[in-house]
């Protein structure tokens, strides 16, 4: 691969993840797969979402380890979306 081939990839890549900049994936149902948004937040890290815990935003549904975080999500979602 050139300098200039690589560049061009590149640059394709960087359009290609800026177009979907700002958009949930509701392929699988829930946003951002089934894992609570707002853990990402306060404890920095990945952590499953409860099926029994969820609330709903702009067509998604996110779901929560705890009502504590639900609760957090649905005063300020804007916060906490992808």
């Amino acid at each position: 691969m050139t300098w200039k081939s690589g560049m061009v990839g590149l640059a394709l890549l960087a359009g290609s993840t800026t177009a979907l900049a700002g958009t949930v994936n509701l392929a699988a149902g829930t946003a951002i797969l089934e894992y609570d948004s707002v853990a990402y937040s306060t404890l920095g890290r990945a952590v499953p979402g409860d099926p029994a815990i969820t609330a709903s935003h702009e067509g998604a549904t996110y779901r929560f380890a705890s009502a504590a975080d639900r609760n957090l999500f649905t005063a300020n979602p804007a916060a906490y979306v992808p």
